[in-house]
């Protein structure tokens, strides 16, 4: 059986990256302005949230954020460049800190988790945005003096940014940080077991930190899929590439997202996005790209690709895989090897 599948656009997105809302060099313009030049065809800005500190006796500490240079400007700005700069979809975004807690004592003092992130694209006003559940905005119903609450204050996020219609991304879900301030310090241990206790969002970064542990075969993020085939998710998991982009010597076309298809606006982007019509890509020199990827059930004469549900009534299907590289590797087709779909009741991804 012949299979005909358009080959793949190769739309290269730079998402997860920071301008000077979050007090970086760059202003969003000049940000859009490196994109350009870097071959992007999509950007999205996810300055942080917050970064506000709360202690005892109203002590606090700030630094730049969207809530503390004004959301209103974030959301205006960035529609002003997206209408300015035509060969790029630029959307606003934001890094969420849900929550974090403080241990020991004003001599040695410790504040947990601040550092476990999650992206959010997607909302569509400044009330969305101002009502997001933080402790900064004391709009999460949490404190930082309570101890560790589990997943709670991030499953309160993701699932306020659900109800709003938006997409949510684990962001560097394998690093640990550890910023020492003279007496205190900003811990966030790696969890990337926190992508099974968490439910209904988008998906995960995998490079440039989330690729050692959670994408290996049989792995977090199989795990995941199996669930979803088993019917305990309501919808699979994707992975995206951040760029991270913070200074000068950081690259923001890469680590990258490629979209497959069309991004000629918001609505292209969150569709792709929502659908898992792109994949990741960790490439300095754009050497490596997937050309075309699909599923075929032979008996049924039928296949699916990315973005796509294939349901496979014998439990077994093809993986159809072509690799484009300026290396001229070649060319590959697995419609030899067989797949047998253990456990997933012949519903295949």
């Amino acid at each position: 059986m012949s299979v005909e599948v358009s080959r793949y656009q190769k739309n290269i997105g730079s998402i997860h990256t920071h301008t000077s809302f979050s007090g970086m060099r760059y202003s969003p313009r000049q940000t859009a302005e490196l994109a350009l030049r870097s071959g992007l065809k999509v950007l999205i800005f996810t300055d942080y949230s917050d970064r506000k500190w709360k202690y005892y006796l109203n002590i606090s500490f700030e630094r730049p954020s969207i809530l503390s240079k004004g959301i209103e400007n974030y959301i205006s700005m960035t529609s002003e460049i997206d209408n300015q700069f035509k060969e790029l979809t630029v959307i606003d975004g934001v890094e969420a800190s849900p929550f974090y807690y403080w241990e020991g004592n004003p001599f040695w003092l410790t504040c947990r988790n601040y550092n476990r992130h999650l992206l959010v694209f997607g909302l569509q006003s400044q009330a969305d945005y101002g009502n997001l559940p933080l402790l900064a905005n004391d709009k999460s119903g949490f404190n930082p003096f309570s101890g560790d609450q589990g997943t709670a204050p991030y499953q309160k996020l993701i699932d306020f940014a659900n109800q709003k219609e938006a997409l949510t991304f684990w962001a560097h879900p394998e690093q640990e940080d550890n910023t020492k301030f003279f007496t205190a310090r900003l811990y966030t241990p790696a969890r990337p077991e926190i992508l099974n206790e968490t439910y209904d969002y988008t998906g995960f970064s995998s490079f440039p930190r989330g690729h050692k542990i959670i994408p290996q075969p049989g792995g977090i993020w199989d795990q995941i899929l199996l669930e979803y085939c088993d019917g305990k998710r309501n919808k699979p998991v994707w992975t995206i590439g951040e760029s991270d982009f913070r200074k000068e010597i950081d690259d923001i076309a890469n680590p990258t997202t490629v979209f497959i298809g069309s991004v000629n606006n918001r609505r292209d982007v969150f569709s792709s996005l929502k659908e898992g019509r792109f994949y990741a890509l960790n490439s300095p020199g754009k050497d490596l790209f997937l050309d075309q990827f699909c599923v075929i059930d032979k008996e049924k004469s039928s296949f699916a690709s990315m973005g796509q549900t294939i349901h496979c009534s014998s439990g077994k299907a093809t993986v159809h895989v072509d690799i484009k590289s300026k290396y001229k590797l070649k060319k590959g087709h697995f419609d030899k090897k067989w797949i047998n779909c253990k456990g997933c009741k012949g519903k295949l991804l």
